[in-house]
């Protein structure tokens, strides 16, 4: 039987991260990732008055898990608060590898961090081109100044 599909719409960046991570066009999610979780929390029957969520240009197909008291075939319908929570753990997962990964390359200044988020892209599916470079160093640097600060003030607090 062919899977169910939710329709998700992503940063374009954020799509081909998670469609690499999640290995394929159509994504299957692992059993228990929060993803998972918050699609059986918030799965439903369609209802009457609900547009239905098909493919639009840009979103990625997400396919719907089978749980025990939801057969997808059945229960196929996240509300657009649902869907937004979603995306929102999506982004936040890919947020926290990004720093993770990049933090650590950075901070041995092995090379510029140019060729290290071109390298992390490439690495982890995700188009090189300079508009999406920009917004991952834009990211990067914002959460560096953010430590760096409080690193500043806890240092200053001690002495």
């Amino acid at each position: 039987m062919d899977p169910v599909l939710l329709y998700i719409k992503l940063e374009p960046y954020v799509a081909q991260w998670f469609i690499h991570e999640m290995g394929g066009e159509s994504v299957h999610l692992p059993k228990r990732s929060s993803e998972s979780d918050i699609i059986e929390f918030f799965l439903e029957p369609t209802p009457n008055n609900a547009v239905p969520n098909l493919r639009e240009e840009g979103s990625i197909a997400i396919a719907i898990p089978t749980f025990k008291h939801k057969d997808p075939t059945y229960f196929n319908y996240l509300a657009p608060k649902a869907m937004a929570a979603l995306a929102r753990c999506i982004t936040i997962r890919f947020r926290v590898q990004l720093w993770q990964d990049l933090h650590k390359l950075h901070n041995i200044e092995c090379c510029c961090l140019t060729d290290l988020i071109y390298a992390w892209m490439e690495k982890h599916g995700i188009e090189c081109t300079e508009q999406n470079w920009e917004v991952i160093r834009q990211f990067y640097f914002r959460k560096r100044k953010i430590y760096v600060k409080k690193i500043k003030k806890d240092s200053e607090e001690t002495e």
